[in-house]
């Protein structure tokens, strides 16, 4: 069934939104990834106009349209991804997209990257069904509305569609407000991936839909000139200059972004229309979809090839190359697969059941198969898995409460701890060196993890993180038995997120200002010293400039060569401000330790090694490997 009163307006707004997501991808505009939450409104808007614009509303015709407009494409581009994958993944890579095939084509795959990285996160750029997510959202919230119609006819579908929008958005923000009650929940992941969480959206749309159906309002022409300047100034304003790093905050926008494409959406007379009819900008809302399916591909596989940070003039290439399969599929593909008459409803079943049954069996060869490593050299393979090295305690010692610390070294003397290990996955990297070394020496250390860069005071300082504090000075400082801390963490890292809390008033104060943040460190650090306290402190340790085994495996594959470690002169102007701070304490109770005078400027002149003897000790760009520590540790050791 056609739309009546088809409106090119609305594929208009399709283009912008899908140019906004591919310049976010493309890493050309931040706040570019808003034009999903404006597909999500477009799709309640229409899909609610088909089903009420259709007096002989059928379901399952419902769902076969549905399908015929989504799965071609998708199928198509999973077999182009598969493909592509098999030869430019490395096996791990390559083992997640055998299970992100099953998941896409099952439509759960936003349950899947829920439980993997954050989609902000620089890994979830290299899984090149990463942005199939949105569909699975879309087409869970297709199979469920429908029903609406059919079993809720006494309600007023109205009634509904705003109680679903109230709950959805509520419990958003309630989960994320009161997500301090536990530490091991991804609260920003779950809100961002989680379908019930993104029906708000969509329910907008619907919303508008319904209402503009059932109402014959028309805006004034004073008022249409002042609502639609207010709308297009707020969407600009929000997604090319707004910059602001509170999640709350960052919802708001999208709300209000929702809200002003839903003024588009009513009026048809809007003051934009005309620009937004512009036939070349409708063309490329007709083709957005295949651009929503091909760009992310061709982005995420090259990224997997790339040694380097991708291009601006590279992406640029791709783009173009997205925009000539998605002319190609959406006339080949999309138009003829939405013509009953060129591809039958049996045809269309066989489609279906052999793309299904083939990403499937492909999805499960890949993963049993661990991504087929003898694709590559067992040279390759080798330095590739380096990056796969877990020691024991990263997850044993990771987000444990106060009273149910981890403890490593004596077992023994566990009653009577007189050591602790306070830092973050730089310290967790160092936990079998420290469990191996105290056991030597007969001692029991205690490890803090949770709220680890509390030294420095986080964004947000949670209820349980500030209980979490407020334990350490009571058990820790106060405790007699405990003689020495050690104090480790990712120092450059952590000083720039972009707020911090001031110990001695405890109030949120925002600042990009790192001095406050390294004051801060200070303060607690003096606070121990002046209590007693023999205090360890672990000078920034020297980073790679990429994923060492990840890197390294690219170019002993491809036959080239790259420097990828720091400079001396790299580290230093790197961490110039933590030594200027750190420098500044003196201690009779304080230990200074120097991780770069071990792997800068000693196996190599004036450089920062990534591997010694021929092996790895980066297991990514940040954390060394078990070997590496173990060499760190047999020339520190004394100290302890």
């Amino acid at each position: 069934m056609k739309i009546k009163n088809y409106r090119p307006d609305i594929d208009g707004i399709r283009a912008i939104s899908i140019f906004l997501v591919i310049l976010f991808h493309s890493k050309f505009l931040n706040n570019g990834y808003m034009g999903v939450d404006i597909f999500f409104v477009l799709s309640g808007y229409l899909i609610t106009n088909i089903i009420l614009q259709d007096k002989k509303f059928n379901l399952i015709n419902f769902y076969e349209r549905r399908a015929r407009r989504l799965l071609p494409v998708l199928f198509v581009g999973i077999f182009v991804a598969t493909i592509l994958s098999y030869f430019f993944l490395f096996p791990f890579e390559l083992r997640d997209f055998g299970q992100s095939l099953i998941s896409t084509t099952l439509f759960f795959s936003n349950f899947l990257f829920l439980n993997e990285s954050g989609y902000f996160n620089t890994v979830s750029e290299l899984k090149p069904l990463l942005h199939t997510w949105s569909l699975s959202v879309e087409q869970q919230f297709y199979l469920a509305y429908p029903l609406l119609f059919i079993f809720l006819k006494k309600i007023k579908l109205i009634n509904i569609l705003i109680a679903i929008i109230l709950i959805s958005f509520s419990l958003k923000l309630y989960l994320f407000l009161n997500y301090d009650t536990l530490f091991d929940i991804d609260v920003v992941n779950i809100n961002f991936y989680f379908t019930f969480f993104r029906f708000w959206e969509v329910g907008i749309g619907c919303l508008i839909a319904t209402i503009k159906l059932n109402s014959k309002f028309v805006f004034s022409k004073l008022l249409n000139i002042f609502l639609s300047y207010l709308s297009i100034s707020l969407i600009i304003f929000i997604i090319f200059f707004e910059n602001n790093s509170s999640y709350i905050i960052n919802e708001f926008s999208i709300l209000i972004i929702c809200f002003a494409i839903s003024y588009f959406l009513y009026n048809d007379e809007h003051i934009f229309k005309s620009l937004l009819n512009n036939k070349i900008l409708v063309y490329f809302g007709k083709i957005s979809y295949s651009l929503y399916i091909w760009h992310f591909i061709f982005f995420a596989v090259y990224r997997n090839y790339s040694i380097n940070i991708v291009a601006a003039n590279e992406y640029l290439i791709l783009i173009i190359a997205s925009f000539i399969f998605s002319f190609f599929s959406y006339h080949f593909i999309e138009k003829p697969f939405r013509n009953r008459n060129v591809i039958t409803l049996n045809l269309f079943k066989i489609f279906l059941i052999i793309s299904v049954s083939f990403s499937v069996f492909l999805g499960l060869i890949f993963h049993f198969k661990d991504g087929f490593p003898k694709r590559f050299s067992p040279e390759v393979n080798k330095i590739y898995n380096g990056q796969l090295s877990r020691n024991f305690f990263e997850d044993r010692c990771m987000n444990k409460n106060f009273n149910d610390s981890c403890i490593v070294g004596s077992i023994a003397s566990k009653n009577k701890i007189d050591t602790v290990l306070w830092g973050d996955s730089i310290m967790r990297m160092m936990l079998p060196s420290f469990d191996r070394l105290f056991k030597e020496k007969f001692i029991s250390a205690s490890v803090l993890n949770n709220c680890s860069d509390i030294i420095f005071d986080r964004i947000k300082w949670t209820k349980n993180c500030e209980k979490y504090y407020d334990q350490i000075i009571e058990n820790i400082i106060k405790n007699k038995d405990i003689k020495n801390i050690f104090i480790s963490h990712r120092w450059k890292g952590n000083i720039a997120k972009t707020s911090i809390l001031i110990n001695s008033d405890k109030t949120l104060k925002e600042a990009d200002d790192q001095d406050l943040k390294m004051n801060s460190a200070l303060e607690l650090i003096n606070y121990l010293l002046n209590n007693d306290k023999k205090v360890f402190i672990f000078y920034p340790f020297p980073e790679a400039k990429y994923n060492v085994p990840l890197t390294k495996s690219k170019l002993v594959h491809q036959g080239k060569s790259l420097q990828i470690g720091q400079t001396i002169n790299e580290y230093y102007k790197r961490n110039d401000i933590i030594f200027k701070y750190l420098d500044k304490i003196s201690h009779k109770n304080l230990i200074k330790i120097y991780p770069h005078e071990v792997f800068c400027d000693t196996f190599k002149k004036k450089q920062c090694v990534v591997e010694v003897n021929n092996t790895s000790v980066y297991s990514d760009d940040k954390h060394f490997t078990a070997e590496g520590v173990e060499i760190f540790f047999k020339k520190i050791k004394y100290l302890f």
